[in-house]
């Protein structure tokens, strides 16, 4: 008998190693999955403006050197005519620039938007890794578990829900044995 006591603590000593082992291998995942995010996102970010902006740039460029010539060439045939319209077309080219700052600024806002999504689930991991242990703790063999795109806490061998209420203003869940 003594020795089956024996097998049966070895048995769950090593059921819990295991357990262990698994959270600390999900939560390296985990960690790696968010600083690869991360990263993803901020060179994503940066290459989209650094493309944007360049484009612009050059855009812009070209634009004025096209316009200036034509502005030459319309000078000498209109006079007059032809400064009207190229102070109508500088005015353009500065609408037009307003704009692309404008549109600068609003990716920027969204790669902030993105950093503040990201600490945000990183606060919400923190929050996870600070109190599902003592819960695991509690109730050893408690483990989570998604399928089809929901999510469901099962309960370890030999646990039932007794009763669901409310305390205070939350759900909750009685738990015994079977």
């Amino acid at each position: 008998m003594e020795n089956s006591g024996t097998s049966l603590r070895s048995l769950a000593e090593r059921l819990k190693a295991k357990t262990e082992q698994e959270m600390l291998e999900i939560e390296n995942l985990t960690r790696q999955q968010f600083e690869n995010l991360n990263r993803s996102l901020t060179e994503s970010s940066k290459n989209a403006l650094s493309t944007t902006e360049s484009a612009i740039r050059n855009s812009l460029s070209n634009l004025e050197s096209e316009l200036a010539s034509r502005c030459r060439i319309m000078s000498r045939a209109f006079g007059k005519t032809c400064l009207q319209a190229g102070l109508a077309m500088f005015g353009l080219i500065l609408a037009l620039g307003l704009m692309c700052w404008v549109m600068l600024s609003l990716f920027r806002g969204e790669a902030q938007d993105l950093r503040q999504e990201i600490a945000a689930l990183k606060t919400g991991k923190e929050a996870w890794e600070r109190d599902f242990p003592p819960i695991q703790r509690a109730f050893p063999g408690l483990a989570l578990h998604q399928q089809n795109g929901k999510n469901y806490l099962i309960l370890p061998e030999g646990m039932k829900i007794l009763s669901t209420g409310t305390l205070g203003s939350r759900e909750a869940l009685e738990i015994g044995r079977k």
